[in-house]
């Protein structure tokens, strides 16, 4: 009993200053000699080692029944104590790897800590350290970027819970409001432009100028899964979320990794690694090299520049400069670098050249997407204006005008030139007054100025472009007059009798309507807009994720319910039984899924994205 009093004693004089040095270096690990004290204290320590380890020595020899064995040898005590230090290795003065008086106490100190203070030291576990855990990163998350609006600050995106959208029952009758019903007007459907038919100018053979960005360790599909979903369906995870089969009309809400599965998805099945480029047919069907046309470029590119891997966006940027026309300064629809050349297209290579350069300041892309934008405001037309949807010829397209007061906007937002604010005003003052239907403030198409014959049909991508335009407006001019004119037209998309709904649901195809998405996510976060917008962007967005997504190819997608495969098609007709949509096949099968297209796919990214934008 009077050895075991003596040794109380001495460890309670020495636990503390050890105790002290363990927490000292726990917060200065790059300076482990900043916990030894004086040699004053070191010396004074020894001493007490030496005089601890005899009497440990005598202590065991009296009671053999009791055991302090190091942590990991039996009868040590338990790891597994909350507020116990770690017994890492790196705690031991660097400087003594052979002091076994040191070794000693350092035991010792370890079952007083446990037994008689436990700690209470926060920051001291492992992996406690604010800030450490993947995903915490405040702004790091993938789609925090807003597609086109004025910079907002990245929200969390929360769940909505709410089961089901209840379908209209009244189809939308309107004739000419369905895609692809302007013969000749459809971006990307000129004759000539298929891609192949130009031998040798295949993508890769111009040397790229721009210098090589470093590459950025982390990936897009690395951020984004690490979020845990909480509304993720049933019996799935927030990593993949599978389409359950549910209730007819049930929808399965997208959460947060689900745009980063897609993106990953596009790499893996469209990037061709042994050209180093996109490949518009899909790699799990046989067949050569398929160029994509250089909407496709754009489209796939925003995916790219959004995921802010700087080596991907690289790789990108290379691929769509094989489309430059260096005469015209602008990029021809394939790499023939001709005049076959569109202004929509050429505006949406604009927003990627210049979110690129956002992202690396690379002021190469910079003056690329200067040289593009000065183009465009070359093709205002004469007369009443609006921008030529083709260079040469004489169609005004109010996609091509939206698109390009967009694009003018993104560069005024680096070089604040007010001439490009004007040029946009411009623009939009055109659309109101010339192309707007007045029955329910949607706009057509587009005029022939050769004719002046206007073209009725109305289409998402250009209202969903509109807002986007009209959110700058407002924030760079301070005027509400743009703020209105963007409700107006919002409150016209979202009318659910209305020339872009069927089955309650938009009736556009991913390749248009995501531009409307966006549009719809740049009102919401301008704070201008009703938050009733929000829960409607989520339903329709999870209609897409429940009734287009292939469930027999998860995290890819369809462009449109009559062109899906057979599955996905049944599953949709489960939940409407009473659509007039018919099925009329995906396409080909390969290796037991159905070919699926590079541009709705990454569309389909970017629509997931702004649901995780928006919240």
């Amino acid at each position: 009993m009077q050895l075991l009093v003596i040794f109380m004693i001495i460890l309670g004089i020495s636990a503390s200053p050890v105790r002290r040095q363990l927490e000292v270096r726990a917060d200065t690990a790059n300076a482990p000699s900043a916990s030894l004290g004086s040699n004053g204290f070191s010396s004074l320590s020894n001493s007490i080692f030496s005089g601890l380890a005899s009497v440990f020595s005598q202590f065991q020899s009296n009671f053999p029944s009791l055991s302090f064995a190091p942590s990991g040898q039996p009868g040590a005590p338990s790891t597994n104590q909350p507020n116990q230090p770690a017994n890492q290795p790196v705690n031991q003065p660097a400087n003594q790897p052979a002091n076994t008086h040191a070794t000693a106490a350092f035991t010792f100190v370890t079952v007083y800590q446990t037994v008689a203070q436990p700690s209470t030291q926060s920051g001291n576990q492992p992996g406690n350290q604010p800030g450490n855990q993947p995903g915490n990163q405040p702004g790091n998350q993938p789609g925090n970027q807003p597609n086109f609006g004025a910079t907002q600050t990245a929200q969390t995106s929360t769940q909505t819970t709410q089961q089901g959208f209840q379908p209209s029952s009244q189809p939308s009758s309107q004739p000419g409001n369905q895609p692809g019903n302007q013969p000749g007007n459809q971006p990307g459907n000129q004759p000539g432009n298929q891609p192949g038919s130009q031998p040798g100018s295949q993508p890769g053979n111009q040397a790229s100028t721009f210098a090589q960005p470093s590459v950025q360790a982390s990936q897009y599909s690395q951020q984004s899964q690490s979020i845990p979903s909480a509304a993720a369906p049933q019996g799935s995870s927030s990593s993949s979320s599978p389409i359950a089969s549910g209730l007819p009309g049930q929808l399965k809400y997208v959460s947060q990794g689900d745009s980063g599965q897609t993106y990953d998805k596009l790499w893996t099945r469209f990037w061709d690694l042994s050209s180093s480029k996109w490949n518009s047919r899909d790699s799990r069907c046989t067949g050569p090299y398929k160029e994509p046309v250089v909407w496709e470029q754009a489209v796939v590119g925003r995916s790219v520049t959004n995921s802010k891997n700087l080596q991907q966006i690289q790789q990108t940027i290379s691929n769509l400069l094989n489309y430059q026309n260096s005469n015209v300064k602008a990029f021809s629809a394939s790499t023939a670098k001709d005049e076959d050349i569109y202004t929509d297209d050429n505006a949406q290579v604009a927003w990627v050249f210049l979110e690129a350069y956002q992202q690396t300041n690379n002021q190469q892309y910079l003056q690329v997407a200067q040289d593009i934008v000065s183009f465009l405001q070359s093709q205002w037309a004469s007369g009443n204006g609006g921008v030529y949807w083709q260079y040469k010829k004489s169609y005004v397209a109010s996609i091509s005008t939206v698109e390009s007061a967009l694009a003018a906007l993104m560069l005024y937002d680096v070089n604040h030139d007010s001439n490009l604010l004007t040029f946009a005003q411009n623009c939009m003052d055109y659309m109101f007054k010339y192309l707007q239907d007045p029955s329910d403030h949607l706009f057509y198409d587009g005029v022939d100025t050769s004719s002046n014959s206007v073209n009725k049909g109305k289409l998402t991508y250009t209202v969903g472009v509109a807002l986007s335009v009209l959110v700058r407006l407002a924030k760079a001019s301070g005027n509400s007059y743009w703020t209105d004119q963007a409700n107006t037209l919002a409150a016209a998309a979202m009318n659910p009798k209305g020339a872009f709904f069927t089955n309650g649901y938009w009736n556009n195809q991913l390749e248009y309507v995501y531009l409307l998405f966006s549009g719809f996510t740049d009102l919401i976060n301008s704070g201008s807009a009703s938050q009733d917008y929000k829960d409607a962007l989520g339903k329709q967005a999870a209609y897409i994720f429940t009734y287009l997504q292939d469930p027999s190819d998860l995290n890819l997608y369809f462009g449109e319910i009559a062109e899906t495969s057979q599955q996905a098609y049944g599953n949709f007709k489960s939940a409407f039984p009473s659509s007039s949509t018919t099925y009329q096949g995906g396409g080909q099968t390969c290796s037991g899924t159905v070919e699926k297209s590079l541009m709705i796919n990454a569309a389909a990214q970017q629509i997931l994205q702004t649901i995780n934008i928006v919240g």
